[in-house]
C-alpha cells in the first residue's frame, strides 16, 4: 500500500506542499454506498416482479413466476461480492488534501483518479451533516467547496470531501488554510 504521504505525488506541483490530508470513515462510505446499491437492486428487483406478475397473468404458469424469482435472487447474490468488492477497492484509492494551491480530490475502482479545485476560485466552504450520519451513531460528515466553476447544485454538491471523521474540526482547519493561502495569494 501506498505511503499516505505520497498518494498526491504525480500531481503536486514543484513547490506545492500538502496542509491538510484526510481520509475518509470506511465503515461510513462502504454503508453508504451498499445502501445505496441495495435500493437499487431492491427497485431492479420491484420492476422484475411486476414484469413476472404480468407475464404470469398473460400465461398461467407457477414455473415462469417462480423462475423469475430465482433469477432475481441469484443475480443478487452473484453481484452482492463484486459490489463489496468495488466499494473496498474505491475506499484504498480516495484520499482528500489542501495544498498551497489547491484542494485535492484522489478516488477510483479500476484506476486512480484525480479532481483539483484552486484556492483562489473557492467562494464557499460548508459542513454538512445528514441523516445517515447521525444513524451510524459516528461523528461524521462532509466538507464541501463551491466555486463559480464548481457551483453547489439543486440535487446536490459534486466537490467535497466526504464521510469525514470530525467533521466540524475538519471545517475549521481546512476553511482556515484556505483563507490563509487566500490572503498569501
Amino acid at each position: 500500500m501506498e505511503q499516505d504521504s505520497e498518494v498526491f505525488t504525480p500531481v503536486l506541483n514543484q513547490d506545492e506542499r500538502i496542509l491538510f490530508f484526510a481520509k475518509p470513515n470506511r465503515r461510513r462510505m462502504v454503508f453508504v454506498n451498499l445502501l445505496a446499491l441495495s435500493i437499487y437492486f431492491i427497485l431492479f428487483g420491484i420492476a422484475f416482479l411486476i414484469w413476472g406478475i404480468v407475464v404470469s397473468l398473460d400465461t398461467p404458469s407457477d414455473s415462469s413466476f417462480y423462475g423469475l424469482l430465482f433469477g432475481i435472487g441469484a443475480l443478487f447474490i452473484l453481484f452482492f461480492p463484486l459490489i463489496i468488492a468495488l466499494n473496498q477497492a474505491l475506499y484504498r484509492k480516495t484520499y482528500y488534501a489542501v495544498t498551497t494551491e489547491r484542494i485535492l480530490i484522489r478516488s477510483g475502482v479500476v484506476g486512480i483518479d484525480y479532481k483539483s479545485l484552486d484556492i483562489a476560485t473557492i467562494g464557499s466552504v460548508n459542513v454538512n451533516v445528514n441523516f445517515l450520519d447521525k444513524c451510524m451513531q459516528e461523528n461524521t460528515g462532509s466538507v464541501t467547496f463551491a466555486s463559480s466553476s464548481i457551483p453547489v447544485t439543486s440535487n446536490g454538491v459534486r466537490f467535497g470531501f466526504h464521510h469525514l471523521d470530525c467533521p466540524y474540526d475538519a471545517y475549521r482547519a481546512i476553511k482556515e488554510l484556505i483563507d490563509r493561502q487566500k490572503k498569501a495569494l
